[in-house]
């Protein structure tokens, strides 16, 4: 294989130093979150469901927020326990759920639920639909969420942990 000017796709060593090739993830995530924010904003104006592209922005956010692991895991190594521990929370671990459920079709090694679910529900004539992601917890509670405030919460933990990365 030649050498690439500038490195690969993947691996741009010769533009970014390699412990922050993380931020190429980042920053689709943050285009994804961005995205959320704009599809909320045209529900919020009536509109009663959700188009597939829209759909599968709001999918997509979750694949790219857990997958940001990896690259940060590549970067820096010795971040390992802490993204471990940071995994470990319980909304991370459902993110974990969306994204390989929608990845692989069927979990077969849940985090939490296997079984979660997206639910529209209609909240009368002239008001925008309300948008849920819904798991069942370890002990059978079930813990819901606006979708759009569980994208929020996905990106705020993010935003949290790359805080105490950069510090």
């Amino acid at each position: 294989m030649p050498k690439w000017f500038c490195g690969s796709a993947l691996n741009p060593d010769e533009l970014i130093h390699s412990n922050q090739q993380w931020h190429i993830q980042w920053n689709r995530v943050i285009r994804y979150y961005e995205r959320s924010r704009l599809i909320k904003a045209t529900i919020s104006s009536g509109r009663s469901g959700l188009t597939k592209f829209e759909i599968d922005d709001l999918i997509t956010f979750f694949l790219h927020a857990y997958h940001l692991k990896d690259w940060i895991k590549s970067c820096h190594p010795n971040q390992k326990e802490r993204l471990l521990k940071f995994l470990s929370n319980f909304e991370m671990q459902c993110c974990r759920d969306v994204a390989n459920g929608f990845k692989h079709k069927k979990l077969t090694n849940p985090s939490v639920d296997a079984d979660f679910n997206f639910i529209r529900e209609y909240a009368g004539k002239g008001n925008a639909a309300l948008f849920w992601i819904v798991f069942e917890d370890k002990n059978h509670n079930i813990r819901k969420w606006d979708i759009f405030e569980f994208i929020e919460l996905i990106y705020n933990h993010w935003k949290d942990f790359i805080k105490e990365l950069r510090a």
